[in-house]
């Protein structure tokens, strides 16, 4: 009896779980990533684009792994015609998830050792400590906040901020399966996930949106910026407390200001000439909008 309920929480625990994480090395995922670098139109030239993609299983050591490839499919060198190459896959690494943990590794083939690369059970706050394959090297990454939204075509994706950019759960870093997240990807030249697919299909929307909450949403509040005294305020209850978070148009998380309505408040971070998406929570309701900050 003890055994067989042993089974039921256990099926239970994995089933709940399922539900709430989303697993990244999922067959019939593809990851278009290219390459650019800036400075100027001259450096544009060099462009390249990837494709990443899972193709089947090995094992080593008792231990299951994914087969990863790349394609090299379109190619643009400096100085050079840019062509659609017939280049063949390429073998890159093995790498496996694990569910329990929600932490992805690579491993490494000349020490023969797993390395991690992914950690989705962090919080606000922890580092994620990590080898990114194409970035080089071993990345400490701070994770500012983790949010809820849509991108790639899906919604309520758990996106963990950071100063870096964002590492999305389910797909992966802004800057790919193998690269460090990239705030600025064409200053000095970095990898970019331009689109996502899976077995529903492809989508190129990369821009980053936050969601709406799950909770109620508050229809009459308003967020108001003074541009000649360069303040905000929510036009609210003036006895009631309201926490506002500000974001960047790619998801990080640049300000929180705690306030109460019709209070006037001023960020302290310079924001002029950009838009900042916002999100506005009290008792247990929220609003969510942008503001041009002239």
């Amino acid at each position: 009896m003890k055994k067989n309920l042993l089974i039921l929480l256990l099926f239970a625990f994995f089933n709940v779980f399922s539900q709430t994480y989303t697993p990244l090395l999922k067959e019939g995922n593809k990851w278009w990533v290219y390459y650019r670098e800036g400075y100027c139109d001259f450096c544009n030239a060099q462009y390249r684009a990837h494709y990443i993609f899972i193709n089947g299983e090995t094992v080593v050591g008792n231990v299951v792994y994914k087969r990863i490839y790349s394609n090299l499919y379109f190619n643009c060198p400096y100085m050079g015609n840019c062509t659609n190459t017939t280049n063949p896959d390429v073998f890159e690494c093995l790498m496996r998830e694990d569910i329990i943990t929600k932490k992805v590794y690579f491993l490494d083939p000349i020490t023969n050792t797993e390395k991690l690369m992914y950690d989705f059970s962090v919080q606000a706050g922890d580092v994620l400590d990590s080898t990114w394959r194409w970035s080089g090297g071993d990345y400490p990454i701070t994770m500012h906040s983790v949010v809820y939204g849509s991108v790639f075509g899906k919604d309520n994706v758990k996106t963990f901020q950071t100063d870096e950019g964002s590492i999305y759960e389910g797909i992966g870093s802004q800057s790919g399966l193998f690269s460090k997240p990239a705030m600025r990807p064409f200053e000095i030249g970095a990898f970019w996930l331009d689109c996502f697919e899976d077995t529903s299909g492809k989508s190129c929307i990369s821009q980053f949106v936050l969601g709406t909450s799950e909770n109620s949403i508050e229809k009459s509040l308003t967020l108001y910026y003074s541009k000649e005294n360069g303040d905000f305020r929510i036009l609210g209850n003036l006895s009631q407390d309201y926490k506002i978070s500000f974001y960047e148009a790619t998801g990080r998380l640049s300000e929180e200001v705690n306030t109460k309505g019709k209070q006037s408040f001023y960020l302290k971070n310079t924001v002029k000439n950009r838009i900042l998406f916002y999100t506005i929570t009290s008792q247990g309701k929220s609003w969510k909008g942008k503001v041009l900050v002239p």
